[in-house]
C-alpha cells in the first residue's frame, strides 16, 4: 500500500487542485474553501497570495472574463480592481470622480467604479438594491444560494453602511458574526476599524434627564 502523500505547502495543495483550460485560464476543481493547517482558505485568495505574496483586500474576483478562474494573474482583490478601472476611466477621458454622490456620500470612502470605468455610489447602489427586491433573511442554517445570497448581501450591506454594527446586524436579522462579515466581504464593503462602535459610544456624550 502505498503511503498518502501529504502537501509540504499550500500552494503546493492549491496547485493539485487546479487544471489549465482552454484560452489560458486555471480552473478549481476542489471544494469552494480548502482545508490548510486548521483554517479555511478560499482558492481565489490562495492564487492572489501566490501573485502579490500579501492576503487580499476584499474580495477576489478574476478579471479575465472567465468565471471561476483562478489562475494569479488573472485574480485580483477589491483596490487592485479599482486602480485598474481608474486607469480605464483615465484612458477614456472620463474626469475625476465626484467627491460626493447626489445623497451625500463620500466618494473616496464609498466610491466605486464598475468595469468601463464609470464611477458609482456603493452605499446608493446598495440600498437601492436591497429596496428593490426585500430582505427575507431565512432562520438560520438556511442557504442562500446566487441571486437570494446577492440580495441578502447587498440588504446586509446597507444596514453596514447606515451604521449597524456586524454582531448589531447577525443580531437583527437572526444570523452568526461570521455569516454577516463573509456577506460584506462579498460584496466588497469597506469594513470600519475593529472598535469603532465602543469608541464613538465612549467619546458621545450622553443625554441628561
Amino acid at each position: 500500500m502505498s503511503a498518502t502523500v501529504v502537501p509540504a505547502t499550500i500552494e503546493e495543495k492549491w496547485r493539485a487542485r487546479t487544471v489549465p483550460v482552454d484560452g489560458g485560464h486555471l480552473m478549481w476543481t476542489g471544494a469552494p474553501d480548502m482545508r490548510w493547517q486548521g483554517g479555511r482558505h478560499k482558492a481565489s485568495h490562495v492564487a492572489f497570495t501566490i501573485r502579490t505574496g500579501r492576503q487580499p483586500v476584499g474580495y477576489v474576483r478574476p478579471d479575465c472574463g472567465m468565471r471561476g478562474c483562478v489562475l494569479p494573474e488573472h485574480v485580483d482583490d477589491q483596490p487592485g480592481r479599482q486602480r485598474t478601472r481608474a486607469q480605464l476611466r483615465t484612458l477614456r477621458g472620463l474626469g475625476d470622480r465626484p467627491a460626493l454622490c447626489a445623497q451625500g456620500h463620500h466618494q473616496d470612502v464609498h466610491g466605486r467604479l464598475d468595469q468601463y470605468g464609470k464611477a458609482y455610489c456603493n452605499v446608493c447602489s446598495a440600498i437601492a438594491h436591497a429596496n428593490s427586491v426585500g430582505t427575507g433573511h431565512g432562520r438560520i442554517g438556511t442557504r442562500h444560494h446566487g441571486a437570494d445570497r446577492w440580495r441578502v448581501a447587498l440588504d446586509v450591506q446597507a444596514r453596514y453602511y447606515a451604521g449597524g454594527s456586524i454582531r448589531g446586524i447577525a443580531l437583527d436579522i437572526g444570523r452568526t458574526y461570521r455569516y454577516v462579515y463573509d456577506l460584506l466581504v462579498l460584496t466588497d464593503t469597506r469594513l470600519r476599524p475593529r472598535g469603532y462602535h465602543r469608541e464613538f459610544h465612549a467619546t458621545t456624550p450622553r443625554r441628561q434627564a
